[in-house]
């Protein structure tokens, strides 16, 4: 009778650490993707729709070279799954040991897009032969070229590949990413290919089938760990519902869990970036300037506020009235003027409808009337000081 409480305490932490969410760790670095926006949206809907518990680990110098650091990576040690979406990346050895360790042991793997060249080591550097070779010794097809930034790709998924990494993906659908050649003889006879596609040109014209080529495929590794590999993963790729529920099932096949029953979850909404820096908000989380709301609305001293990640919902306050001039959905701003576009006389407006506006003119006052309404007429001569 004495044994019994041990027999049930022992049932009880068994059954606690066979529920133990899945622990993710993401390793990312890439200047090319925005792996640093999608990999962390991926996470978080990971944990929201799936209970899992993820670490993001980001390599701050986006471009790869000899000065690239990604802090964190002992958390490999207790991960049941690695993430990557890097590229050409110069980690230092004891960095490189934890990536080592983690895969000769048999950990899952999932490799996003330039991933299959993750790793550049210059030619006569000893780190060179191993890691230059990641893309094929563990996500099992290194990259060869691509077909061209102006161009897309139609996926197709591949009949009776695996029902379950492909349960609920369409058969066919389109991904913004521009479609990857991977190596002849890639991937290996034993890898299983879920999905192919072709490049689509800016005259919406598919190619031939010589370029068809594998975007997505399972393999379990000569080490015994579980590989999911997609050359997808343009950051509008997420807002697929297709891609989405390929990737979520990739992860779980991973981790050796069956597909995930009900719906994926959704994504954050990605602003491309357009290379003007006053359209991508390089400046920061905010411009200051006149800002036109209307022709009869101008923020004189204007602060235009991104309520949200992708500037699409924002307010503008104008300092010189201490009023809130305007808040809108659309674009964040449109910037013209001489310092933007050239002409002279204009200014940024905003760009989006507004949900709200107030009038022109102060925004607080301490001008009461009889009957204890504000009065808010404007008292300066010139309303710009």
């Amino acid at each position: 009778m004495k044994i019994r409480p041990v027999i049930v305490l022992a049932l009880a932490l068994t059954a606690a650490a066979a529920a133990a969410p899945p622990n993710v760790v993401f390793v990312v670095g890439e200047g090319e993707y925005r792996s640093e926006w999608s990999m962390p949206a991926l996470a978080e809907l990971l944990e929201r729709e799936h209970g899992f518990q993820t670490t993001v680990l980001v390599d701050r110098r986006l471009n790869g070279g000899s000065g690239n650091h990604i802090e964190g990576l002992e958390a490999l040690e207790d991960a049941d799954l690695a993430v990557f979406y890097v590229r050409f990346r110069q980690l230092p050895q004891d960095q490189l040991d934890r990536i080592a360790d983690f895969v000769e042991r048999g950990g899952a793997v999932v490799g996003f897009r330039t991933s299959t060249h993750a790793f550049d080591y210059p030619e006569d550097d000893p780190r060179a032969e191993r890691w230059n070779d990641f893309g094929a010794d563990v996500l099992g097809a290194p990259w060869k070229y691509h077909y061209g930034h102006d161009s897309r790709t139609a996926v197709s998924t591949v009949e009776h590949a695996d029902d379950t990494v492909l349960s609920g993906v369409p058969e066919d659908f389109g991904v913004r990413s521009w479609t990857y050649h991977v190596r002849d003889d890639f991937p290996p006879d034993d890898a299983t290919v879920l999905a192919v596609g072709r490049p689509i040109g800016p005259d919406d014209e598919a190619s031939g089938d010589e370029t068809v080529n594998p975007l997505a495929w399972t393999w379990v590794r000569p080490d015994g760990g579980k590989t999911f590999t997609t050359t997808m993963g343009h950051p509008r790729d997420f807002a697929q519902l297709g891609f989405r529920q390929l990737v979520v099932n990739g992860i779980h096949w991973a981790l050796e869990l069956p597909a995930p029953d009900g719906g994926v979850g959704s994504f954050p909404r990605f602003k491309e970036r357009t290379g003007e820096p006053w359209r991508d908000m390089d400046y920061g989380p905010f411009l200051s300037a006149a800002i036109e709301v209307d022709p009869d609305n101008i923020a004189s001293k204007g602060v235009a506020i991104p309520l949200n990640d992708d500037g699409s919902t924002a307010a503008l306050f104008d300092t010189a009235e201490l009023r809130w001039a305007a808040g809108w959905h659309g674009d964040f701003v449109e910037l013209r003027g001489i310092v933007y576009d050239g002409p002279h006389g204009t200014w940024p407006r905003i760009a989006g409808e507004p949900a709200w506006i107030n009038p022109a003119g102060p925004g607080v006052t301490t001008v009461f009337d009889e009957s204890g309404a504000g009065e808010f007429d404007d008292p300066r001569a010139v309303p710009f000081g």
